[in-house]
């Protein structure tokens, strides 16, 4: 009865801990990735 609800809208029904941790983990992962092509970038230069 209440599972409909709860499939019909997901996103109220996260806690904001989830939804805080997500936003965390994708900052993070943009980070990396930012992080990465920088290295890369130094690398490809050295080499020239």
């Amino acid at each position: 009865m209440e599972a409909r609800g709860v499939l019909s809208n997901p996103m109220i029904v996260l806690p904001s801990g989830v939804v805080a941790m997500i936003v965390l983990f994708v900052t993070y992962l943009l980070k990396r990735v930012e992080d990465l092509l920088q290295y890369l970038q130094m690398r490809l230069g050295d080499g020239c």
